[in-house]
């Protein structure tokens, strides 16, 4: 498994497991990972979803990875837009998508 892929499987992983807490209670997560296939826009985060009403998206990167330029007018088109980005390249940025969770979930109670 690739460096990325790593990352990409322990935020996988923690949606997983938020979906199913969520499911338990009533709610619903949605979300969908960004499979690229030649078809529909370029401009994609890898994952995108909705948590509490809010639009989320999240970028992961192998550890020692930036942000390419089309993914950076993105993410500022998100941001301007109101929603939220991630930028997950290890345990840090996922420690960081999971204390924003945390914040928001009041919104479920």
């Amino acid at each position: 498994m690739t460096p990325e892929g790593r990352v990409k499987k322990k935020v996988s992983d923690y949606l997983k497991v938020l979906q199913h807490d969520l499911q338990a209670r009533g709610y619903d997560l949605h979300y969908t990972m960004f499979v690229p296939t030649g078809y529909g826009k370029r401009n994609t985060l890898d994952y995108t979803l909705c948590y509490a009403g809010r639009w989320v998206s999240i970028e992961t990167k192998r550890p020692d990875e930036d942000l390419t330029p089309l993914q950076k007018l993105t993410v500022r088109a998100i941001i301007r837009s109101g929603g939220e980005v991630f930028v997950v390249s290890g345990d840090e940025g996922l420690q960081a998508f999971k204390n924003w969770v945390a914040k928001h979930a009041s919104w479920y109670a």
